[in-house]
Order: C-alpha cells, then structure tokens, then sequence
C-alpha cells in the first residue's frame, strides 16, 4: 500500500504508490468538495480515458449503428430500436465492432435487480449471448455498471 501526506496529512492508497504532481496544490481544492462533486469530476475525467482503453485494448471500433443486442446474435439483423427494447436496464449503449462485425454490446445502468438479471440470463440463453457485469463502467465512473454482452465464446472483460 502507498503512503504519502499531503500538508501533513497521512494519505493511505492501494492505487498511488507516490503523491501526484502538484498534490500539495490540488488538497486545499479537493477539501473544499463534498464527496459527490468529487466523483464527478473523476466520473467525467474518467469517461473518455477509460472507454478509449477499452476500446484500444480490446482492438475495437466503436460502430456507427444502432446499439443491439439482435446484431450481437445475427451481424446481418436490422433493427429499429424496438425490437430490442426489452433488453433489461438498457442505459448508455455503445456498440463495438471487430474486424468490421458487432463483436459487443456494452452499457452503463445505475443498478440491476433480481427480476432484470434473471430477464438478462433468459435473453441471452435464447440468443446464445454472454452477460458479463462488472464495476469498470466509463460512464458515471464509481456510480454505475458495466454490463458487456458478447456472443457465446467471445470474451471482453
């Protein structure tokens, strides 16, 4: 764990290994704060940097159409945006291609309930798709989910 202190005060991280430049300068803002300005600033800091890493390192274009989970199970599906409406939590969509094809679907809800986790398994057991959830949202960073749908043997985590 990191340890460093910012105008004698002792700061504890498992991230920072060392003070960032200009810390002694960024505190006294920082302070000033309450913990949700905090987030986000970070939130809206985060967006752009964290999707973009997604994307590099997953060798992804972001695609130009709809947001679908239908393309996910057939590339060649059309859809209007109702057919896949039914899509649980559905909030903050982007679709990403591989090689020119949709390779993912990935979106950012506030939160997932029982009732929709079960509707998620059932949509992608019907549509031989893979639901991954996890915390690395880009959008609303530390406030939302990242749930990632992929066809049955493709993988992005």
């Amino acid at each position: 764990m990191g340890e460093f202190s910012i105008n004698g005060q002792r700061i504890e991280s498992r991230i920072l290994r060392e003070p960032p430049p200009n810390a002694d300068a960024l505190w006294p803002l920082l302070q000033q704060l309450t913990t949700h300005q905090i987030v986000e600033v970070a939130a809206h800091w985060l967006h752009e940097q964290v999707k973009r890493e997604f994307i590099k390192g997953h060798n992804l274009t972001e695609s130009k159409g709809h947001p679908c989970y239908l393309r996910l199970a057939n590339p060649k599906a059309h859809c209007t945006g109702i057919e896949c409406a039914d899509l649980p939590a559905k909030d903050h969509a982007y679709m990403f291609n591989r090689e020119g094809q949709p390779y993912c679907l990935v979106y950012h809800p506030y939160h997932l309930e029982a009732p929709q986790m079960q509707r998620l398994a059932a949509l992608c057991e019907k549509h031989k798709l893979m639901a991954h959830v996890d915390g690395q949202s880009w959008y609303f960073s530390g406030r939302s989910l990242r749930i990632t749908l992929t066809r049955e043997g493709d993988y992005v985590i």
